[in-house]
């Protein structure tokens, strides 16, 4: 749209309007004074003729691509949103899912590996108390009836 309005501005006639006429006639090689080949000019430089420096053909098909890339630049941004739209609520429905199985596996883990297990019988603090006072017994008894 812009690009239109860009070439529409410098297709303005001038104070001569040739550049209407040449437009009107379907070509601007007929017209005096307009530049009917495309021209690289340096800043400062003077241009040699009048008008917009391509060809008026290459400004036709500019302008007829401009109007036809617009309708489907808005189809492709419409089937762009659709397509974001649909990913975004697949992906949303593979994390819900995700979370799901994260839950369903820790209730699995934690059922088969219980928080809270049981020591060895010869790891229990009553059997290491036991047997410290058994084996201290045993040592104040050898001392005392062997020496």
């Amino acid at each position: 749209m812009i690009n239109a309005i860009i070439l529409i501005a410098l297709l303005t006639p001038g104070a001569s309007g040739n550049l209407s006429a040449a437009l009107a006639d379907g070509d601007g090689d007929e017209a005096s004074g307009l530049c009917t080949q495309t021209a690289s000019i340096s800043r400062g430089q003077t241009a040699s003729c009048t008008g917009i420096l391509w060809t008026i053909p290459q400004t036709r098909l500019a302008l007829s691509c401009a109007g036809a890339d617009l309708p489907k630049c808005k189809n492709d941004l419409q089937l762009a949103r659709a397509l974001s739209s649909t990913q975004l609520d697949a992906c949303t429905a593979k994390l819900a899912n995700s979370a799901a199985l994260i839950t369903a596996y820790r209730g699995l883990l934690d059922a088969a590996t219980p928080l809270t297990h049981t020591l060895p019988w010869y790891r229990s603090a009553p059997f290491i108390a036991v047997l410290s006072a058994a084996a201290f017994a045993g040592g104040v008894y050898t001392g005392v009836v062997v020496f």
